[in-house]
């Protein structure tokens, strides 16, 4: 085979690998699924005294999720019950889309309360997965942490 032939048949090959990367998909900018209600998670007697979510506190954190790195906003609503703190819901956003990176959020499993009883306050493991499709497979992941009724976030170590 001659040079340019060689040339050629790489071209090609580096266009096809090239066009099955591009077909990975990308997460947008934007809402990352709708917010999570967290009501139907509250005492019965504390969900009676939960505030309008406008009315509710609000926090947020930035967090970088994937190689290369996109962005996830996570913005939860939560209140203050005597010494103790709620959850109301949680939002999730990309702020900086990663080309061929995707990208789902969740809640995870039931809230746990930190602190002491009668000053405890709800928390809420959150989970962040990623991929991304190559040539030579997916790679995967995951960011979790808490997102606590203070207006802290605390990643996993």
């Amino acid at each position: 085979m001659t040079t340019g032939k060689w040339l050629a048949l790489f071209a090609v090959i580096g266009l096809m690998l090239g066009g099955l990367t591009a077909c990975a998909g990308t997460t947008p900018v934007g809402a990352l699924g709708a917010p999570t209600d967290l009501r139907p998670l509250l005492p019965a007697e504390v969900a009676k005294r939960a505030p309008a979510d406008n009315d509710a506190l609000r926090a947020n954190t930035r967090v970088a999720v994937g190689k290369p790195a996109a962005t996830v906003q996570i913005t939860w609503r939560y209140f203050k019950d005597g010494a103790r703190g709620y959850l109301l819901n949680v939002a999730f956003s990309v702020t900086e889309a990663a080309e061929g990176l995707e990208l789902t959020a969740a809640p995870e499993g039931a809230p746990v309360y930190v602190g002491v009883s009668d000053r405890a306050t709800q928390a809420q493991r959150i989970v962040i997965n990623w991929s991304r499709r190559s040539t030579l497979g997916t790679e995967v992941g995951a960011v979790t942490g808490l997102i606590l009724a203070d207006g802290h976030w605390e990643p996993a170590q």
